[in-house]
């Protein structure tokens, strides 16, 4: 799908949207540290792999309405950035693990075409030094519990900082939607 050349105004009544379903986005995630935490103290890597997922693709949906690192996306939304305090260093633009994992597929063939995927290892839970291969095999999808950490092959992301960004944001997408704004002329 080609992507829109032409800048689209954010602002008024659309501003107000995003803004909605930032704070339904921080709300997902926050669901999902319960569930990880449920998931985690019960062992149940199942609910774990569920819970990491969602707060992944909230992270990514937040971004993704914040335009990403740069582009025409990101100069037209720089008002709701601005406003929720994302820049281009925000952990919230780390969408790799995420990608691979909704894009799994894909990955699994292209590791096979280039000879990675004679073997793995996947859907771990633990230190990736408490397992021990020989020879070595390659972490498909794996959850260090000890440090937050979920990595897909080599890209990683730390789930604590990506809670710890969902916080911050929390409150900023709550107050911005529930701002009045002009219905007529559609400005805040």
């Amino acid at each position: 799908m080609a992507r829109r050349q032409t800048p689209r105004p954010l602002g008024g009544f659309t501003l107000s949207v995003f803004f909605t379903e930032a704070e339904h986005r921080c709300q997902d995630a926050l669901i999902g540290a319960q569930l990880l935490q449920q998931g985690t103290s019960a062992r149940n890597t199942y609910l774990i792999w569920f819970a990491l997922r969602s707060i992944l693709i909230s992270a990514a949906a937040i971004s993704q309405l914040a335009g990403g690192r740069e582009g025409a996306r990101a100069t037209e939304r720089a008002t709701f950035r601005s406003a929720l305090g994302i820049d281009r260093t925000c952990v919230l633009h780390n969408r790799a693990v995420r990608d691979n994992a909704e894009h799994i597929d894909d990955r699994i063939f292209r590791a096979r075409e280039n000879g990675l995927l004679d073997s793995y290892v996947s859907y771990n839970v633990g230190p990736k030094n408490a397992f021990r291969f020989t020879p070595p095999q390659p972490f498909l999808l794996h959850f260090d519990d000890t440090v937050g950490i979920v990595s897909f092959w080599a890209d990683e992301v730390s789930i604590p900082k990506v809670l710890a960004e969902i916080r911050r944001i929390l409150p900023l997408a709550e107050a911005a939607s529930h701002q009045p704004f002009n219905v007529e002329g559609l400005e805040r």
